[in-house]
């Protein structure tokens, strides 16, 4: 599976939260909150009997509102849930996205600064393990 095609089906997951825009490219402004940001931040490539397997690392940046918003906080409850419709943990392990779709943990949640500007949201860590 290449990288584009796991990049393109964790954007398809992630567009499966209504209301959520999704970029798997890092963009210059925030247009429509919330949006989700997809970005590769490592690769770890294996050997194990004669096969190669890649782990693809993402970040996925979530910002859900302005700093200053009074329902930011709440709204971003949801998304750092474990399940429920607008979980980021649930649309991912929820579809097939490579072999291994593991949301391992949400960081740096609350006040993010994006591009100069700050907004409540966090950073969830997405494994992929491609072993095709």
């Amino acid at each position: 599976m290449s990288l584009s095609l796991v990049r393109a089906a964790l954007k398809t997951r992630l567009e499966t939260i209504t209301g959520l825009t999704v970029s798997k490219e890092t963009p210059d402004t925030v247009g429509k909150l919330p949006v989700a940001i997809v970005s590769l931040t490592t690769a770890d490539y294996e050997v194990a009997v004669g096969n190669l397997t890649v782990v693809w690392s993402f970040r996925i940046l979530l910002l859900v509102g302005e700093r200053d918003s009074q329902t930011a906080h709440a709204t971003l409850d949801g998304y750092l849930a474990k399940s429920g419709t607008t979980s980021i943990k649930a649309a991912i392990e929820g579809g097939s996205v490579g072999d291994f779709p593991h949301v391992r943990r949400a960081e740096n949640v609350g006040f993010i600064s994006y591009r100069g500007t700050a907004f409540v949201g966090a950073e969830f860590i997405v494994d992929v393990v491609d072993s095709s």
